[in-house]
């Protein structure tokens, strides 16, 4: 019996979920390769610990951004390394879902199809994200009701409102986790002339992990001094991440806003009653759910383990074992391909 693969291709992680196995893989969607012989040498979590640290002839790759596919060759070198992997002694090649952003163009939405073919996939489905993170959520999506999803990911933020399996009105915006990190990278820069890299403002990011006026937290930021060039130390506060991701906080305000300025009211009154639901790895930041809930009015709801809704929806999406019925929650693009 083949299997029935879901892949969560993430600007930052990649996650693969196994219908029924359960998860299987969750690494940074990293690759290392030498850029003399052309190869791969390390993939996912031992290429991150490489990025900075690399000797000339070494290059770290971060094959998707933004959500959609940007190096296809080392995507696919990727996908087929960890397929090989995961599905070792399999006699039939795999089913595969893999999410993309809501709104990519036809030709992001053939190289995420491309790939998985190309990676060894039997059958693939491209399901727009928002309606995977809906399924992982637990969410009805397949009544006459509103469904409010706010996914913010590393590389995306996709706000969608859906009923009856369908989008009904939605938008991605570019800004995720990793615009948070550059921002405060800026920011550190511009108010301490301290130097860090992108690795080193994840962390403080994760280490603060508020942006709450109300709570007191403090890291201490090590980089180098931007004027002398010499090792230097900052202790932060939650107050100074809040001052840092003011600009892509408020840029997902605004998407917010606008999506729900285009619903139609009746879904409106049901997102009224219902709230709307919060999830991505991004969800995890305490305080954005305030920010989100008191900007529109409304009541947000923050998923457990919010990183792992789109893979998870990809279990809830085979349910829909009857293709009329799974066509109904996607819509039928080019033979298998599916959005």
């Amino acid at each position: 019996m083949a299997k029935d693969i879901g892949i969560d291709l993430g600007t930052t992680k990649i996650v693969i979920y196994d219908r029924s196995k359960g998860m299987l893989l969750d690494d940074p969607c990293v690759i290392a390769k030498d850029t003399e012989s052309g190869k791969a040498i390390k993939y996912g979590a031992e290429a991150y610990e490489m990025m900075g640290r690399t000797p000339r002839q070494i290059v770290t790759i971060r094959p998707v951004r933004s959500g959609v596919i940007n190096r296809y060759t080392e995507t696919l070198k990727m996908v087929q390394y960890y397929l090989r992997r995961l599905c070792a002694g399999a006699v039939m090649k795999p089913r595969i879902i893999v999410g993309v952003p809501y709104g990519v163009t036809e030709v992001e939405r053939q190289a995420a199809f491309d790939a998985m073919i190309a990676a060894g996939a039997k059958r693939v489905y491209v399901v727009e994200e928002p309606l995977l993170a809906a399924l992982g959520c637990d969410l009805d999506i397949s009544q006459p009701r509103g469904r409010m999803v706010i996914d913010i990911g590393g590389g995306t933020t996709n706000v969608a409102v859906i009923s009856m399996g369908k989008i009904v009105v939605g938008t991605c915006l570019r800004v995720g986790g990793d615009a948070m990190d550059d921002a405060l990278i800026r920011y550190l820069r511009r108010t301490y002339n301290l130097t860090v890299g992108e690795r080193s403002a994840q962390l403080i990011k994760q280490s603060i992990g508020t942006i709450c006026s109300d709570d007191t937290v403090q890291c201490l930021a090590k980089g180098i001094c931007a004027i002398e060039g010499l090792p230097k130390s900052v202790m932060l506060s939650n107050a100074d991440l809040k001052e840092a991701l003011e600009e892509p906080c408020m840029d997902i305000v605004s998407a917010v806003s606008r999506v729900l300025e285009e619903t139609p009211a009746e879904l409106l009154a049901d997102i009224q009653q219902d709230g709307m639901t919060l999830c991505g790895g991004v969800s995890a930041l305490k305080g954005l759910d305030t920010l989100l809930s008191r900007s529109s009015g409304y009541r947000v709801h923050v998923v457990e383990n919010g990183a792992y809704c789109v893979a998870l929806g990809t279990k809830y999406f085979w349910n829909y074992t009857d293709p009329l019925r799974r066509t109904r929650l996607t819509s039928d693009r080019q033979g298998t391909v599916m959005q």
